[in-house]
């Protein structure tokens, strides 16, 4: 069992070992995806690293690379090293953020793993002391679908941020889709009720989600093509 665990300023990049031999892809599931950063306030970012999104993949040493939005450069690099976290359980890793200047930043999160990596949508980085204002459910959907790992199994075309960070199609795709709430609330919460294989015999694992997370997630899915597109670009 081995948990990444480092602290990284706004743009800092965690420099990655060489990957392993093997190949295979993976999910990547952020915990408690956080709706802001707060300039000089250290903010913890939890990631899980699951091999065919299901067996969690312990010993990896992942890249988080964090820059100005619309910045194509990190502003520092920083080697983080794995050590033992005893009760962090498999798979699980962390680093620290700590933001030095308000806007947006863009996190990415590689898994050293054959290249298997994600790009979250824009964070907000608020002023020290400034005002935390919550983001509208379907805006927080939005987020979630990216930063759980959703969008690495389904298309979602209606949704041109989501679209074009999707890597693989082994799930259903959810384009134009809409759900019975109850049921989609149910499917997100515990998977293994709704036994559905994906298009290679693949089952959704359990990302662990909150009821807030699964409700902003059930708001985003269900919108129609039209809201979601308008928030897609904004």
């Amino acid at each position: 069992m081995r948990r990444a665990i480092g602290t990284i300023g706004l743009g800092l990049l965690l420099t990655a070992a060489s990957p392993a031999e093997f190949g295979g892809w993976t999910v990547i599931t952020v915990r408690d995806l956080p709706e802001y950063l707060e300039v000089g306030r250290p903010t913890p970012l939890t990631f899980t690293i699951r091999q065919h999104g299901q067996q969690l993949l312990s010993g990896r040493s992942p890249t988080v690379t964090v820059r100005r939005e619309g910045s194509r450069w990190p502003w520092q690099r920083r080697r983080v090293s794995a050590s033992p976290s005893p009760g962090a359980g498999p798979g699980v890793y962390q680093v620290t953020i700590t933001a030095v200047e308000a806007g947006a930043v863009s996190i990415t999160i590689d898994a050293d793993f054959r290249g298997s990596r994600i790009t979250l949508l824009p964070v907000r980085v608020i002023p020290t002391g400034g005002t935390r204002q919550a983001l509208g459910s379907v805006d927080r959907g939005r987020q979630l679908f990216v930063a759980t790992g959703c969008v690495t199994c389904h298309m979602k075309r209606d949704d041109p941020a989501a679209s074009e960070r999707n890597e693989l199609r082994v799930g259903p795709e959810l384009t134009g889709r809409q759900y019975p709430a109850e049921w989609l609330a149910t499917k997100l919460a515990d998977p293994a009720r709704f036994r559905a294989a994906s298009n290679d015999g693949m089952t959704m694992p359990d990302l662990g989600l909150d009821d807030r997370e699964i409700s902003a997630l059930v708001s985003y899915l269900n919108q129609p093509r039209s809201t979601t597109a308008l928030s897609a670009e904004r």
